[in-house]
């Protein structure tokens, strides 16, 4: 039994969420939370299957608690605040040792806890994986699980005074967060090299601190995990306050919203004081000549018209601009983590490399149309619409022209990249009319842009130097998408014993594909289990063979079916359901290879010139196993370029429940 808990997959989840409501005239309070914890054990990959028992485990617990109040002063005036509360975090780990990080490939510890059948080359060096005609499998005992925590979570609060004066709604209002961010991570590679290299006679916490920094990624904690408040390795503080003032004037023939936003954003990044000559302790393993980066500050209009031509008809326009932080991932990295991969040639591939205290990215967006209500209980809603985001991150590199890394370059983060997005909106609304209920929605839009993820330049700017400045087809943009919505119900005291309360609901979902670039390229350094994929992380190996996303995958359709009953015993309603996502169990198309454009066939055994020399080192059983992993069960697609970069959507999933409402 003790060897079956570390062998099985499990997803184990717990939900709870709840709201409390408050009357106390003239004060409104309104008290919500919820609460989730989550512990999952899950084998994507066929190469595990001899070594299930070193599964990871991820934690994950999620808790929200906020506090509403309204306060009206008068008939037309009434005041708002509010306090919320968020904590976040996420561990995954080795399930036998846990936080002991440093216990994770000791095979001394490794048989206390296993057993003595796990054979290690040495100490620190794990079992070699199986070779099985080409593809490698991890024999029992391997360690291939990392070790990496994250924490994010803030305190923050609004308030919010409202006022009719004439022909004015006035509005006030603040709000501020304050963000606490923390993050330890180690890989198999970094634990495999830190120990293997370590000789036992040097085995001390203030030598191995100082091996461990190249290949640990922490701030909030130290480089064991242990949580720190202060210092150089404590947590990210970004906090963000904004003030608005808003008017919203009704006439008879037009009613005006204008506003004016003010937002004070501090990301608690760090910057180079001299970008062209930064500098390093590599003994240390520290970035040197660094400071924290400044708040910045943005006034931000908003202006809309509405124009009721009759009480049927009304035109509206929009306008706003918008600042928004960028992604905090990539603003923080440990101090002594980045120095080993940021003094590189600019032929190297740093996936991911650091921002400096970037600019947020600022949207401008237009709004155009009319609502148009055509019978008493339908009514339609067209809207056009244009956005300008700028300041998006882009991948850059920096020529170093001083000091002692003179001539090299290094990569990073900079505000650069842009996109344009131009769409067309419809909805319509019917209202229930005899039990049935109806919507549908449909957005027809272009999204062009520089880059369509901050790192997709690297062959560009690493071997070319060369920053992209035309715009192509952004490769997340679906020119075509919509959904269709139908509801079924019987409400209270109709339908009899058995259908009152009772509904079914439809909803209909589809989107055309996305763009993508047909391509091709050698295998690189693959090894014979890889086929020579063309990944999505690296684009040095891959050579277009047409226009930048030029080619789209195929339409996307998908139905999703609940069907539902609500009984009341006393004052408590239970909602019992039922949830079938895909109903058809539609096998959808999300992404292809980018070698064939399809799904299906990779292009790598129909090419001889990839795989000639594998066939004919492994021989016939190379090509079954080949077929049977990568192609059937895509554990080359997903080893590349993630799990949730999968080539197919979700197959049918049926849930069950009660929902309990008081």
């Amino acid at each position: 039994m003790e060897r079956c808990k570390y062998t099985r997959r499990m997803v184990n989840r717990y939900t709870g969420n709840g709201t409390l409501t408050f009357d106390l005239k003239p004060l409104q309070l309104r008290i919500s939370g919820a609460y989730t914890w989550s512990r999952s054990r899950g084998n994507d990959f066929l190469r595990n299957i001899f070594n299930l028992e070193r599964l990871p485990v991820t934690d994950l617990t999620q808790f929200f608690i906020s506090a509403k109040g309204t306060y009206f002063i008068s008939a037309k005036t009434f005041l708002e605040a509010s306090i919320s509360f968020l904590d976040y975090r996420n561990k995954s780990y080795e399930p036998a040792f846990g936080d002991n990080v440093l216990a994770y490939d000791d095979s001394l510890q490794v048989v206390r806890a296993y057993g003595e059948r796990f054979k290690y080359v040495s100490r620190y060096v794990g079992p070699p994986p199986y070779d099985f005609y080409g593809f490698a499998f991890y024999r029992p005992g391997t360690l291939f699980a990392g070790y990496s925590k994250f924490q994010q979570g803030y305190w923050g609060g609004n308030v919010a005074l409202t006022s009719q004066v004439e022909k004015h709604e006035i509005k006030l209002g603040a709000s501020y967060q304050r963000w606490t961010v923390r993050h330890y991570g180690i890989g198999t590679g970094g634990l495999f090299r830190a120990f293997h290299t370590l000789p036992d006679s040097a085995r001390s916490e203030s030598y191995l601190y100082k091996l461990l920094g190249s290949y640990v990624n922490n701030y909030g904690f130290d480089r064991f995990g242990r949580k720190v408040d202060s210092g150089e390795d404590g947590p990210r503080h970004p906090y963000f306050f904004s003030a608005y003032i808003q008017d919203k004037i009704e006439f008879s023939d037009l009613i005006i919203n204008a506003g004016l936003r003010y937002d004070y954003l501090y990301l608690d990044a760090w910057r180079l004081k001299d970008p062209n000559a930064p500098r390093a302790d590599l003994t240390t393993r520290k970035l040197l000549d660094l400071e924290k980066g400044k708040p910045r500050a943005y006034l931000q209009p908003r202006l809309g018209f509405s124009f009721p031509v009759t009480d049927r008809t009304v035109f509206h326009l929009q306008y706003g601009i918008f600042v928004q932080p960028p992604a905090l991932t990539s603003l923080y990295a440990g101090l002594s983590y980045y120095p080993g991969s940021v003094y590189l040639p600019s032929i190297e591939l740093i996936p991911d490399p650091l921002a400096f205290d970037p600019d947020p990215v600022k949207t401008t967006q237009y709004e155009i149309g009319f609502s148009q209500q055509f019978t008493d209980f339908a009514a339609f809603d067209i809207t056009g619409f244009y956005k300008d985001v700028r300041n998006q991150l882009q991948v850059s590199t920096v020529p170093i022209t001083s000091g002692p890394y003179a001539g090299l370059k290094y990569a990073v983060y900079t505000n650069g990249d842009f996109e344009n997005v131009y769409g067309l909106e419809f909805t319509l609304r019917i209202r229930r009319v005899n039990r049935i209920q109806a919507q549908i929605n449909y957005t027809l839009q272009d999204a062009r842009g520089t880059n369509s993820f901050a790192n997709g330049a690297w062959a560009a700017v690493g071997i070319t130097q060369i920053t992209p400045t035309l715009t192509v087809p952004l490769s997340y943009n679906q020119t075509h998408r919509g959904t269709i919505n139908i509801d079924y119900r019987f409400g209270k005291g109709e339908g009899g014993p058995l259908f009152e309360r009772f509904g079914v609901n439809l909803l209909i979902t589809f989107n055309s594909g996305h763009p993508y670039t047909l391509a091709t390229g050698g295998i690189a350094q693959q090894d014979a289990d890889d086929g020579g994929i063309l990944n999505d992380g690296d684009p040095r190996n891959r050579t277009p063979l047409e226009p930048i996303n030029a080619s789209r995958t195929p339409w996307v359709w998908n139905v999703d079916l609940r069907v539902d009953k609500t009984i009341s015993i006393g004052p408590v309603n239970f909602n019992f359901y039922v949830y079938v996502q895909n109903l058809f169990n539609t096998k959808n198309v999300i992404n292809v290879y980018y070698r064939t454009g399809n799904a299906y066939d990779d292009g790598f055994l129909t090419n001889p010139d990839l795989s000639g020399t594998f066939v004919n080192q492994f021989g016939p059983m190379y090509v079954e196993l080949y077929k049977a992993i990568n192609l059937e069960n895509r554990q080359h697609q997903w080893r590349f370029n993630g799990v949730l970069q999968d080539l197919f959507g979700s197959p049918r999933q049926l849930r069950a429940g009660v929902r309990v409402e008081l």
